[in-house]
């Protein structure tokens, strides 16, 4: 189990010493005859957040009873349904990639090593592969397999696999993170990040942000993607929901933290520039908050969790940029939030 699946089981969005994880899907990738674009998909899409557990899915206001599905690692509409990673808790089980369709039902497309990313039009899982040693690529129509070869003086596979159109984007950690920007193929283009941990990228792929690497407080740092000449920007105090950081168009991301010290719940959200990293507001959430995504430049999606171990409520809440929130639904159970694009 990689460290993205590992932090989506302990529902890590705790603020501290090392900070949220990724474990929302973020779909990228070319896009076939005959399907409709994500940004086309994006301007049709139902408004309020998409949010799921393992027994309801909830996409603006559509309400979608399942069965069938396991503990949820993160979920993207695609087209008219949505695709859906899960971890089955079966000893020796496989994460998994499923179709879930409006009248509810649910269609096991693969089993995967890990929790990964999406293509555009939902043929395409990509994450580590075999032993974590790696990346694959698995055809979500066949189940086939599809080795991505290492990246040059690579180090371990950090665990983040990304679409980038036709490319690649993957992070290897000899020391910090480098993200490579290649094709499937292996053909390394050139470094997009690095010495960051936790690395997450804008919808286009063109901006960056993650963890500092070093001692000290959490910071996040960020800037566009491949500019060696440029220095990152930094946050601090900050840390990193588990879903995507940044709103739909990329322009603004979402960093969140607390104002006192060790680890603890997320208190505020600082809405920052992503290529600047200057802030355009601060926000205070409501309690018990486990992750923070950006619905749109001036809308935030907050989900808490309450309620003791087993027997977990989650509550979805849309706030604005002055902190004025509202609930959007609840369902028994831990949510994720769905993806940003």
């Amino acid at each position: 189990m990689d460290r993205r699946m590992l932090a989506a089981v302990a529902v890590a969005a705790i603020v501290g010493t090392v900070g949220g994880v990724g474990v929302a899907l973020e779909p990228g990738g070319s896009t076939p005859a005959g399907h409709t674009p994500a940004e086309q998909q994006r301007e049709q899409a139902e408004p309020g957040p998409l949010w799921m557990t393992s027994s309801e899915l909830h996409d603006g206001d559509t309400v979608v009873p399942l069965s069938g599905v396991a503990f949820v690692t993160g979920v993207e509409r695609v087209g008219d349904h949505w695709i859906v990673q899960d971890v089955p808790s079966t000893p020796d089980s496989s994460p998994r990639v499923l179709r879930v369709d409006r009248d509810g039902d649910v269609v096991v497309l693969a089993e995967v090593r890990g929790h990964g990313d999406i293509s555009d039009d939902g043929t395409q899982h990509v994450g580590l592969g075999p032993d974590a040693t790696g990346y694959e690529i698995t055809d979500l129509t066949t189940g086939t397999a599809t080795r991505v070869p290492p990246a040059p003086d690579p180090g371990d596979p950090e665990g983040t696999a990304l679409f980038d159109g036709e490319d690649l984007v993957t992070g290897w950690s000899p020391s910090g993170t480098t993200y490579y920007r290649s094709t499937p193929t292996g053909t390394y283009q050139e470094v997009v990040a690095r010495n960051v941990i936790d690395g997450r990228f804008s919808p286009d792929r063109s901006a960056y942000a993650g963890l500092r690497v070093g001692i000290g407080p959490d910071c996040v740092i960020g800037g566009p993607a491949g500019d060696d000449d440029t220095a990152p920007w930094k946050q601090c105090p900050g840390g990193l929901g588990s879903a995507s950081p940044y709103a739909p168009d990329g322009k603004r991301l979402v960093v969140i933290g607390h104002d006192g010290t060790g680890e603890a719940l997320p208190t505020w959200a600082k809405v920052l520039d992503a290529t600047t990293g200057k802030q355009v507001a601060e926000v205070p959430l409501p309690d018990a908050v486990f992750d923070v995504a950006m619905l749109s430049d001036d809308e935030l999606v907050v989900l808490s969790v309450s309620g003791p171990d087993g027997a977990q409520t989650t509550t979805v809440r849309t706030c604005d940029l002055g902190g004025s929130c509202t609930t959007q639904g609840s369902a028994r159970g831990v949510a994720v939030l769905g993806g940003s694009r």
